[in-house]
């Protein structure tokens, strides 16, 4: 969809425009401000999401609150009156630090 920033809203309506039918809006765990929320859903509640971590600093954004680098409120969306069906989803990263699994050290499931 590009390299535009887009709000919650603003995927789901971007998505819809192009025919997609399933969405998950799935943020870096290390966007998530855990302590606030668990995830960007449900879609019905997004404006209520916003309200929570607007003033929330973000600091893979040079600490910018999330209002601050947000282009608007979120508004809430409904699936079922979009025609579309809403995931709940997270995008895992790995912890710093820390090594990531090679294709080598996984067994093979030869016998």
């Amino acid at each position: 969809m590009g390299t535009e920033q887009y709000d919650p809203h603003q995927t789901v309506d971007r998505y819809l425009e192009e025919g997609y039918a399933i969405l998950t809006l799935a943020a870096h765990d290390y966007d998530i401000p855990d302590d606030y929320i668990d995830s960007i859903y449900p879609w019905t509640k997004l404006s209520e999401i916003y309200g929570i971590i607007k003033d929330v600093e973000n600091p893979t954004e040079g600490n910018k609150t999330y209002g601050e680098f947000a282009n608007e409120p979120y508004q809430d969306r409904n699936p079922v009156e979009l025609g579309m069906v809403s995931i709940e989803g997270c995008e895992v990263s790995a912890p710093p630090n820390k090594p990531q699994p090679d294709n080598e050290s996984k067994p093979d499931n030869k016998s």
